[in-house]
Parts: structure tokens; C-alpha cells; sequence
């Protein structure tokens, strides 16, 4: 697993993000609050509805006025600053942050850390970020506070862009030399 995110744990956690926009700009096929659902069976003991007739979506998310760069800045300021790794698990099955009490991945079991929760929408048990450890945790919440710092500051968009896509290099840490000082005192 060597502690990353898969591209469609961050799928799920795009369209969490999107589902808990206000207004929202995706609804939660499964909340029968805001669809009749459209199809209903049991799968594997779990009662499974949701509204499956997409022609009815078509204009879902229009009242929500965020721009992309607006959108993309949520984002990563969410995953950097608002999530809370100690106690939520995102769900798009909801539609809204769950806890990990209630999925019971409060600790770890076997290779399964619980560090980032995103619950897979069709296996209920899974938990997308369960690869993610120590090391990469940090990682990944370095990264989405520079995307979030890079996306306010930067006013043009291809520089953002360009910036956003750098090699990802670990802020020096005072009990560990940079890159540059190892490189340094090799040469001495």
C-alpha cells in the first residue's frame, strides 16, 4: 500500500466535499430527504436505497454561486484545516461527516490505521484511507495546507497551476537537516 490515497479514495472525497457545500452542488443519492428513492434491495443484511434516475439531477447544484478556483481553494483548505482526523469519517453515503465511533475504527487492526476515514460507498467496511500511516498522514496535510496557501495567494491561475504540480519536498523539521545541509556535509 505504501500509505497513499487511491485515485478513487479522492473521487469519494471530491464529492463529499461537494455534497457539504451550502447550497450543495451534489446531493446524496441515498437521503430520502431530499429524493424519493428509486430503487431499494438488501445487500448483505444492509437495506440499500437510493434515487438512481439521473435525468431528475439535471440542475442539482445551481444555486450553489462558488467559482472553481473557489471550489478547488475549499477543498484543500477543508482537508487541510477542517476535517477532523481524530474523530470524523466522510460519507457520501450521508452525505455528511459520520464518526469513527460509529463505524468502530477507532483503532488500528492489522495494516489498517484509520488515520484519514473515507468510507467506500459500496462496501460499507472498507475504509479508503485505511492505508495511509504516520509518515504519509503528515505528508498529505503538508500538502493540502500548501495547495490551500498556493490557491489564496496566487492570483494567476497557470502559475497556481504550475505550483500545485511541483515534486512535493518535506518542510525542514528541526530534528532532521534539509536536504540541502545533508548534501552539504557530505561535501565537507
Amino acid at each position: 500500500y505504501h500509505g497513499t490515497l487511491s485515485s478513487y479514495c479522492y473521487v469519494i472525497m471530491c464529492i463529499f466535499f461537494l455534497q457539504t457545500r451550502h447550497p450543495p452542488i451534489l446531493p446524496c443519492l441515498q437521503d430520502e430527504n431530499i429524493l424519493k428513492p428509486t430503487f431499494r434491495a438488501e445487500i448483505n443484511g444492509h437495506l440499500c436505497s437510493y434515487h438512481h434516475q439521473a435525468q431528475n439531477l439535471a440542475g442539482f447544484g445551481r444555486a450553489n454561486t462558488e467559482s472553481l478556483s473557489d471550489l478547488l481553494t475549499g477543498f484543500f483548505d477543508y482537508w487541510a484545516y477542517r476535517h477532523d482526523y481524530s474523530r470524523d469519517v466522510a460519507s457520501v453515503r450521508t452525505g455528511h461527516a459520520i464518526t469513527k465511533v460509529s463505524k468502530e475504527w477507532t483503532t488500528r487492526v492489522g495494516k489498517d490505521r484509520h488515520l484519514i476515514c473515507v468510507e467506500d460507498p459500496f462496501d460499507l467496511s472498507h475504509d479508503l484511507g485505511r492505508t495511509v500511516d504516520r509518515n504519509s498522514i503528515g505528508v498529505l496535510r503538508d500538502e493540502f495546507v500548501r495547495a490551500t496557501r498556493i490557491m489564496r495567494e496566487e492570483r494567476d491561475a497557470d502559475t497556481a497551476l504550475r505550483l500545485l504540480f511541483e515534486k512535493y519536498e518535506p518542510p525542514p523539521r528541526p530534528d532532521r537537516p534539509s536536504a540541502e545541509d545533508a548534501e552539504s556535509s557530505e561535501a565537507l
